[in-house]
């Protein structure tokens, strides 16, 4: 009977920086343009619930972000670490 070879190989630390980077620049990039369409929804004065609507995504891509850019890659890491 043949035997399967587990490798046991680690993600590199680089891994981290590299997932931060690129929840940063996804979070500041749905801030902004969050940020626009509230300002265009008071500017243009729309319909309330639209700005409202706006501002609760805001406040959900914000606390998005701090698991993204603080949590989430570390648990990915010490995850992936397991399956390898």
């Amino acid at each position: 009977m043949a035997s399967i070879n587990t490798s046991y190989q680690n993600i590199s630390k680089d891994a981290i920086r590299v997932w931060r980077l690129t929840n940063i620049i996804e979070s500041v990039i749905s801030i902004v343009i969050l940020s626009a369409l509230i300002g265009a929804s008071y500017y243009f004065n729309w319909y309330t619930w639209i700005g409202v609507t706006f501002c609760v995504l805001l406040a959900l891509v914000v606390l998005n972000s701090v698991w993204e850019i603080g949590f989430q890659p570390i648990y990915l890491q010490k995850k992936l670490a397991i399956f390898h």
